[in-house]
């Protein structure tokens, strides 16, 4: 399948999904060139473990980080000052002024910071 050329950057699709640049923002599109996550994030970095880091504002010292899956589904969406991919089972982010492990135990399109497992690093 072709898909016309309108974005300024694109990376090769993994999980089905592609990462585009368009208008200076970030989206993820499936392989008919729909978006799943509209193109408005400063980045979207590769996916590990099924998940992609979703940032935010990343010239100013408000800089969020949440995760996105391949269904464009987010986990705990801006709720992080900065995160790590899942890397075996965890991924380190840094909630407001604490470095912590954050499990993907938990069903990831129902979650909830309150509902998943904590783990001081």
């Amino acid at each position: 399948m072709k898909i016309d050329y309108k974005f300024e950057q694109a990376y090769p699709f993994e999980n089905g999904v592609a990462r585009v640049k368009l208008h200076g923002k970030t989206g993820l599109i499936d392989r008919t060139g729909t978006f799943i996550s509209q193109p408005e994030h400063e980045s979207i970095s590769e996916f590990s473990e099924g998940f992609a880091i979703v940032r935010d504002d990343e010239r100013t010292s408000n800089e969020k980080c949440g995760f996105v899956d391949s269904q464009g589904h987010y986990l705990c969406p801006g709720a992080f000052d900065n995160a790590h991919p899942f890397c075996g089972g965890p991924a380190m982010v840094a909630p407001p002024c604490s470095w912590k492990d954050y499990d993907i135990g938990c069903e990831h399109e129902h979650c909830s910071i309150a509902q998943c497992a904590w783990y001081r690093s």
